[in-house]
């Protein structure tokens, strides 16, 4: 995978590893952006069903429409509309089928139970008034205009980047929380910055 995905935690794809599951398929199965992603879309797309929109139609402004996206909210919260919507839609995913046909029984019934608690939160996050976000997208960007809601993660050699310069961020550890309005945040996540110039070599 590229520098820019945000797997969720190392430590569960160094313990799914022990149950005889490659690392790399355990954090590809497991990408928090795009579960992150997946429940956004299905959100839009719920309210454009419910406003009678067509697919890809812009929806309104939350302060233009505030009954709906309170009805979405409270509709979305069901246990069975998160069955139906989330949970099933992540099983169809051809990374999810995959790892499962890799993996034991026991360890199955993990990844399930636990990639299904991921996915519940970025649902409710998306389905909130006002809507929550996951920021991902700091790459690139001067770790200093962002560091008032990222931190930067520790490393123990310099890092370099062939495209990126010194000092802006060359991927994200960790996303933060934040309204999608900008307003503020909730909890800060973590990027790792290029810390060494890259030196082009003729």
């Amino acid at each position: 995978m590229g520098s820019n995905s945000v797997h969720l935690v190392g430590t569960w794809a160094r313990w799914m590893g022990t149950l005889g599951i490659e690392q790399k398929k355990c954090e590809r199965c497991m990408n928090l952006e795009s579960i992150h992603e997946m429940c956004y879309k299905i959100a839009d797309n719920s309210l454009r069903e419910f406003l009678l929109l067509d697919p890809g139609d812009d929806l309104p402004l939350l302060k233009d429409n505030i009954e709906a996206y309170s009805s979405r909210k409270n509709m979305a919260q069901n246990e069975t509309v998160i069955n139906r919507k989330i949970w099933l839609s992540l099983q169809q995913t051809d990374d999810y089928q995959e790892l499962a046909r890799d993996i034991s029984d026991d360890a199955s019934n993990s990844l399930q139970e636990f990639v299904e608690k991921v996915a519940t939160y970025c649902w409710l996050m998306t389905v909130a008034t006002p809507r929550m976000v996951l920021r991902f997208d700091v790459v690139g960007k001067p770790y200093a205009d962002i560091r008032d809601r990222f931190v930067q993660y520790a490393t123990q050699e310099e890092v370099e980047d062939e495209v990126q310069p010194m000092g802006t961020v060359k991927c994200v550890a960790w996303p933060s929380v934040e309204l999608e309005t900008d307003s503020t945040y909730w909890k800060k996540g973590e990027v790792i910055v290029v810390t060494k110039e890259n030196i082009v070599k003729d």
